[in-house]
């Protein structure tokens, strides 16, 4: 009864990693408390068509710890979806949400390619 109780505790309180349950148990090798977590944590698999760079499938674990921060993010969007619709599109704060959207999109484009770009340059571009 005790691993499941464990096995709940790191799934539905905190979704917790193995290196993290080892921590907060204060014992070295928690393998045995692992494969009761992992097992309870099955139930709620959901395997996606993604897979890794070493061609496996990825899994969503998803209990009600993990849908619960789910929907938070989701509720959030659709606020943040709804106050943009919102805005008039020949507003100034819409061109302001535009520009720094665009700006942030060109630079992460820039530092990822490492293109060495200065940041007048990007303004210029976004500008004309």
């Amino acid at each position: 009864m005790a691993g499941s109780d464990l096995a709940m505790r790191f799934t539905e309180d905190k979704y917790a990693s193995k290196n993290e349950v080892a921590h907060e148990l204060k014992i070295t090798s928690v393998d045995t408390f692992w494969s009761n977590i992992l097992a309870y944590r099955s139930h709620f698999y959901h395997y996606l068509s993604l897979k890794t760079i070493e061609k496996n499938m990825l899994v969503f674990c998803g209990c009600s710890a993990i849908n619960n921060l789910v929907n938070g993010v989701e509720l959030k969007l659709i606020r943040l979806n709804r106050e943009y619709n919102l805005i008039n599109p020949s507003s100034k704060q819409f061109k302001t949400i535009d520009y720094d959207l665009k700006k942030q999109i060109i630079s992460a484009i820039n530092e990822h390619e490492q293109l060495m770009v200065s940041e007048d340059y990007l303004d210029s571009i976004l500008r004309a």
